[in-house]
């Protein structure tokens, strides 16, 4: 638009839902078998959550009253929905929603963290022109509160009273300007995507006048003279006040899900808690579906198995409640897009994790003991019991790192000892599928796989002490400026190990001094000489290095074959084995060995 023009000009401007999205919504055909062994949502059958989107959808609007269902929703549960099926389609749901639900759906979508994505207004006010009467824009205008009107408008929208009905200012021959229905003010949108940005604009002013005139006028007077960013900051109070009660605690007291708490000690005080009353319960508004549980899939763990075993509605509900009030909690702490399901079901499935790893622990994998244990503790508790011992493996990993010098260690690390350890040492531990033959690291399912890494960073430990105490091995930062002084200092442990045997044949010392090109072609010929018999060399060779370093502990012994001596084998086999006239590139000998090349 090039020209200024009067709303009785202009035809309708077409609004689009997908026009603004921060994080792009793809519907999901994702379905769950929930871990209940009976579960009927309010009306629905109890294969619901089984269904694709189009599925769910179809199944609401088969029901006898789809405009009741819908209003007896939890506010949060919609929403899900909503983003499930995706709105183009779940979008003929909104006019039907009451006054909070819908204020709900728009603090829920509008918000990242503290920041403000208001054009993703634009699909809700297309959702409400596209399936509601022609009124139904202005009144939820009136539902919603006017400083979100305000923050929006003065944000993308310069304002100017009109003095006079001829009046016509000059406007560069780019603007995008209208008048407002009473001919009353010049609307200027600014901005980049001011062209893309009309038709929102165009419709919610529109909307504003058809639901109140003298309101109107008042609030586009008011964006002249207010700071849109003290606006912003009253709805962000605004918006935060209300969903408190949903879990969407300040970040301080969010936090506290994450608190460490002694695994032990939590075990010691069972007793007290199991002879206690009930624990508290989350309030909750209608009866809840279920959705915050429609990304885990089909959960197949301990706590899902004595999920299985509650039949008792009320408890369900209860548990599905205190689980999505913990994954707001943690949404909160991750600064979470919470209209982006993929992300949301991950931390679903984070949550539930360490639920269950709690949950096992406590009741050392007795499902009797474990339905005593969700009926009478805090969900709040049980997360951090869970958190907690996942959080023990991440102070080990942190130890290790700590005892050779850097952030950077898990480096000198062999496969899978690097990645473990890499991916334990984060703020929010992680379970690395590189231990069964995979690559990607996600989030910890039950206590076996806790076990699992128990044992391989025990051994790293070990490994990590013998370097640290018997040679002051430092690992350097990455990018450290006095590398030069520690030559070994980024070279990896079964190198060094390597080095320290070479040293120790040739010598009869174990010192780690740098060797020379012709000492480690000397080594290499001398224990590949015989292929089949390389790795027992190595094997051989390591034992009696130990023995000379006075290492003789069977669980020490056991741990440093496994972390170290092992892969240092196995790597010199694989490397050396193929290559028959014992003639070895000097680069490949320096990743082998710690070398002096001068």
């Amino acid at each position: 638009m090039n020209q200024t023009m009067d709303s009785s000009q202009q035809s309708e401007p077409k609004l689009s839902p997908g026009r603004f999205a921060n994080a792009p919504i793809t519907p999901q055909d994702i379905g769950t078998n929930l871990p209940f062994k009976k579960r009927e949502g309010p009306a629905l059958a109890p294969t619901f959550h089984s269904l694709s989107r189009m599925g769910k959808l179809n199944a609401i609007l088969e029901l006898s009253s789809p405009e009741a269902f819908v209003q007896e929703l939890p506010s949060q549960e919609l929403h899900h929905l909503i983003h499930h099926i995706g709105i183009e389609d779940a979008g003929l749901l909104v006019p039907h929603t009451t006054p909070d639900q819908f204020r709900t759906l728009l603090d829920l979508d509008l918000w990242v963290g503290s920041e403000m994505c208001p054009e993703r207004i634009e699909r809700w006010i297309w959702s409400l022109d596209e399936f509601g009467p022609s009124d139904e824009l202005a009144r939820r205008i009136q539902q919603v509160d006017p400083e979100l009107i305000i923050s929006i408008l003065a944000r993308w929208c310069r304002i100017q009273v009109r003095e006079t009905k001829d009046e016509s200012p000059m406007f560069p021959h780019e603007a995008v300007v209208f008048t407002t229905p009473d001919q009353r003010y010049f609307v200027e949108l600014v901005g980049d995507d001011a062209n893309d940005r009309f038709p929102m604009i165009y419709h919610l002013i529109g909307g504003l006048y058809q639901a109140d005139l003298e309101q109107a006028i008042q609030l586009l007077d008011q964006i002249t003279m207010d700071t849109p960013s003290e606006v912003e900051e009253e709805v962000l109070r605004f918006r935060n006040a209300r969903l408190q009660d949903l879990g969407f605690v300040s970040p301080d007291e969010a936090i506290r899900m994450y608190a460490f708490t002694s695994p032990k000690k939590a075990l010691g005080d069972l007793a007290a808690i199991l002879d206690g009353p009930a624990g508290s319960v989350f309030r909750h508004e209608g009866r809840p579906l279920g959705t915050a549980l429609l990304g885990l899939g089909a959960p197949d763990n301990f706590l899902a198995t004595v999920l299985g075993q509650t039949d008792c509605v009320e408890r369900q509900e209860q548990f599905i409640t205190a689980f999505t009030y913990l994954c707001n909690r943690s949404s909160t702490v991750r600064i979470l897009d919470l209209s982006d399901l993929d992300r949301w079901n991950q931390e679903a499935k984070t949550i539930f994790g360490h639920l269950n790893i709690g949950l096992e622990f406590l009741a050392q994998g007795n499902h009797e003991a474990g339905g005593k244990i969700l009926e009478k503790m805090h969900l709040l508790e049980l997360h951090r019991v869970g958190f907690s011992v996942v959080t023990e493996l991440s102070h080990m990993a942190n130890t290790i790192l700590k005892t050779l010098g850097s952030r950077d260690a898990q480096n000198l690390f062999d496969s899978p000892y690097a990645e473990v350890i890499s991916a334990l040492s984060s703020r929010f531990p992680c379970y690395t599928e590189v231990v069964d033959g995979g690559l990607i690291d996600r989030p910890f399912k039950s206590l076996y796989e806790v076990d699992r890494l128990r044992a391989l960073v025990r051994d790293a430990q070990v490994s990590a002490e013998l370097f640290n105490e018997h040679f002051g091995v430092k690992a350097l930062e990455v990018d450290a400026a006095d590398e030069a002084e520690m030559p070994y200092a980024d070279v990896r442990l079964s190198s060094l190990w390597l080095t320290l045997l070479c040293q120790n044949g040739q010598n009869g010392t174990a010192t780690l001094q740098a060797i020379t090109i012709e000492q480690a072609n000397q080594f290499v010929a001398a224990l590949c000489a015989a292929p089949d018999q390389t790795i027992e060399k190595v094997t051989d060779a390591s034992m009696s290095l130990l023995e000379q370093l006075s290492i003789a502990d069977d669980l020490q012994v056991s741990a440093l074959r496994r972390a170290l001596i092992e892969p240092a084998a196995q790597r010199f086999a694989d490397a050396f084995n193929r290559v028959q006239d014992h003639s070895y590139d000097p680069n490949i000998l320096a990743d082998f060995f710690l070398v002096d090349r001068n």
